[in-house]
């Protein structure tokens, strides 16, 4: 008989509910134990309906913080004896083999400030009513040094919560089939920190009963899922335009309220004309914009400068020219390209920096060729500068065309040209620009 037992980091992400369908879907268990589903009860049997699990017991998050839920079919029955933030604790029968159990089910405290009150409440927990007992979940402790792997490094002096417990309650740790580690942190897509941190306990009775009870780690789901959550929790970061969280903060729900609302604040439904008539519909708003922007970016004045520059002197020496206009090497080629912002709005062809960065093995011969073309004259400009214009408030509540403000988003291939240009002219600027110019400080 198998059950399940998993810290699903949030039930309400489209990616936890299809995973989770495919590890019940795959194996079937009869007891599922969801720990920080970060959901609510009306939503989280809402979910198990689906499922067609038979009954649960529930724990609300507090706010968005934690929450647990223990679902289970008619297989078994189930006496729930209490639940808290951490526990619920149960009894078990089953029907089949008309035996039961006491089956505790954990998500243990992850801030150590908690763990003392946590772990001291469980002393001397064991029952002397001869059913044997099981204590599974993420208990968020350790036992041994060789169960972390990076982070702090490990301190012999540090106190053995867990240890404690399973020396005062007479139980051992089942141990587990699978990969060593069953949490894993990551950084920008590189684990820094691994921890065993899921485990079963039980009770030489519960051995006696069944004799090859073992726990099994799904370490291949458990890896797709985190590549999975990873990816989603960038495309909503990138989306949200929020620059002060990094993608591994895990705010994949904020950062999907804040897109919501920027794409509710950015919505231009009607325009106001210069007469004050509104403009309803997005064929007549865009063509008010153009017609904004045509008429404040087309020059009607004379082209012909005639003799106002013949008396400013040159200040690009030959050495400077030379330097300004010398093949591309590959190294400034690639420096450009990572000084380009990863999560910056992509240009038509749709490729952001983080592109660039993340594959510049594989693309920068294609990026290097295109530049030695650009310097040759081979490349058209025009092509590469084909731009998204974006409209931007320039105050609360714009209600004229004339409220907004232009930007384009370029094509990052265009960009990486541009900075290439950009690097060079920084070394003769301070020859050539005087010091109270200050409209070329970089930004």
């Amino acid at each position: 008989m198998i059950h399940l037992s998993w810290s699903c980091r949030g039930l309400g992400n489209p990616l936890t509910v299809k995973h989770l369908r495919e590890i019940t879907q795959s194996h079937n268990p009869v007891m599922v134990f969801l720990s920080e589903t970060h959901q609510h009860n009306h939503y989280v049997n809402k979910v198990r309906k689906k499922f067609s699990y038979y009954m649960c017991v529930n724990v609300d998050p507090i706010d968005t913080a934690g929450g647990l839920s223990l679902w289970w079919k008619p297989d078994v029955s189930v006496e729930v004896h209490f639940s808290t933030k951490n526990i619920i604790d149960t009894t078990v029968s089953f029907i089949r083999s008309n035996t039961k159990a006491r089956i505790t089910w954990v998500y243990g405290p992850p801030y150590y400030s908690d763990k003392a009150t946590f772990w001291n409440s469980w002393s001397n927990k064991k029952r002397d009513d001869g059913i044997p007992w099981l204590v599974i979940g993420d208990l968020n402790e350790l036992l041994w040094q060789h169960e972390v792997e990076g982070g702090v490094p490990w301190s012999p002096n540090r106190r053995q919560f867990l240890k404690l417990f399973l020396d005062s309650n007479c139980l051992f740790d089942i141990g587990y089939k699978g990969q060593q580690f069953t949490w894993a942190k990551k950084d920008f897509g590189e684990v820094v920190l691994q921890e065993c941190l899921d485990r079963g306990l039980k009770l030489d009775q519960l051995q006696s009963m069944w004799p090859d009870t073992s726990m099994v780690e799904q370490g291949d789901i458990s890896h797709q899922f985190s590549t999975l959550w990873d990816i989603e929790e960038k495309k909503w970061h990138q989306r949200s335009r929020i620059n002060g969280l990094q993608a591994g903060d895990s705010n994949t729900r904020f950062f999907h309220l804040t897109t919501l609302f920027r794409r509710q604040r950015n919505r231009i439904l009607k325009i106001a004309n210069e007469d004050g008539v509104w403009i309803i519909g997005e064929k007549l708003v865009r063509k008010a914009f153009e017609a904004q922007f045509k008429c404040v970016y087309t020059s009607l004045g004379p082209r012909d400068w005639g003799d106002s520059l013949s008396g400013i002197l040159p200040l690009v020496t030959a050495d400077m020219n030379r330097d300004l206009t010398a093949p591309f090497s590959l190294e400034e080629v690639k420096t450009a390209v990572f000084q380009i912002g990863a999560l910056k709005s992509p240009g038509p062809d749709g490729f952001s920096g983080l592109f660039y960065h993340k594959y510049w093995e594989v693309v920068n011969k294609v990026v290097f060729n295109t530049s030695k073309d650009f310097h040759r004259g081979g490349v058209s400009i025009q092509d590469l500068n084909q731009t998204h214009i974006a409209p931007i408030p320039k105050i609360p509540n714009p209600e004229k065309t004339s409220h907004f403000r232009p930007i384009s988003l370029c094509n990052n291939s265009y960009k990486i040209l541009s900075k290439i240009l950009a690097n060079r002219m920084k070394v003769i600027l301070p020859s050539i620009i005087s010091h109270n110019q200050n409209a070329f400080v970089p930004g």
